[in-house]
């Protein structure tokens, strides 16, 4: 990699070295298999803390079934009406 960072002209050459190091870093550290393994814990990890939610904010607006479309509400405004819906999918269903 070296040999064709030295072609480069010398003002694109530190630029070029962080770039290369940046990609053997992430490589050498499995970067990409790491957010996979983060991605797929999160994802089981998301119907128990919806529920957990559910309940403690249930118990200040008076019904879970309130606090879950203020959840919905607030997902929906996130991250859109597709993503809400799965979430009240998942709600539902628990």
């Amino acid at each position: 990699m070296e040999k064709y960072i030295e072609r480069l002209p010398s003002w694109a050459q530190a630029p070029a070295e962080i770039l290369a190091g940046a990609a053997e870093g992430y490589g050498a550290h499995r970067a990409s298999r790491m957010a996979a393994a983060i991605s797929y814990r999160t994802v089981f990890a998301l119907a128990p803390l919806l529920i957990i939610a559910v309940a403690v904010l249930g118990s200040f607006l008076g019904s879970q079934e309130e606090a879950q479309q203020e959840i919905i509400n607030g997902i929906e405004a996130v991250v859109g009406p597709e993503v809400a819906a799965i979430v009240d999918d998942i709600l539902t269903s628990a």
